[in-house]
């Protein structure tokens, strides 16, 4: 049998066309994420907002919960690109560390509501709630991983304690976005970043305290 060969159109490949049709669609479902939440996303509309057919969207989902799996993986991926390099450019000290880390990650958010909304309401989807709490889970790892690595937190006795707080942070940290973007909690981005950078030193300084 001879393999059918898939000719660009307009000079652009086949591949590139459903790239570029895929990255509508997740573009689309963040747009309507942003306006209306996660709850009344339906695969209907986001066919509609990216100008494509529900055929096209078969094309790269099976189902409406594999395109909202793939905007949080989408959104993730730019929070931690941005997370990984503002710790590998900040000082060997934990505030400035973290100062850089907590910076970048609200960013990401503040700079666009859509992801903060996204973010916010992921832990009470069914459908991402488990992806959610992965990504805090391993948040918190790499805060915890300042933590051991500037201030000697690396013996068994700190672990519990270390994991407890590290977790706390990050899972409140979407929370405290949204309650800044909607106004429930009216704190400027700088004043953000500083209360965020100076809790997570609090948590490094109660840890070592109670553990010695």
């Amino acid at each position: 049998m001879t393999a059918e060969v898939v000719r660009p159109y307009r000079g652009i490949a086949a591949a590139e066309r459903r790239a570029a049709r895929r990255a509508a669609l997740i573009e689309a479902a963040l747009d309507l994420i942003g306006e209306s939440g996660l709850d009344r996303l339906t695969m209907t509309a986001v066919c509609t907002r990216a100008r494509l057919t529900e055929r096209y969207f078969y094309e790269s989902f099976a189902s409406r919960d594999e395109l909202l799996a793939a905007v949080f993986d989408s959104c993730l991926q730019e929070v931690e690109h941005a997370m990984y390099g503002a710790l590998a450019a900040a000082p060997v000290d934990l505030l400035e560390r973290c100062r850089a880390a907590a910076g970048a990650i609200i960013g990401v958010l503040l700079e666009d509501p859509r992801k903060a909304r996204l973010h916010a309401e992921a832990s009470g989807s069914a459908i991402l709630r488990t992806r959610s709490a992965a990504a805090a889970a391993t948040h918190a790892e790499v805060l915890a991983d300042q933590m051991r690595l500037l201030r000697g937190l690396d013996q068994e006795r700190h672990e519990a304690p270390l994991r407890l707080g590290t977790r706390v942070l990050m899972s409140g940290l979407a929370s405290a976005v949204t309650g800044v973007l909607d106004g429930s909690m009216p704190m400027d981005r700088e004043t953000l970043v500083e209360e965020c950078a100076r809790l997570a030193v609090a948590v490094a300084d109660a840890v070592q305290a109670t553990t010695g």
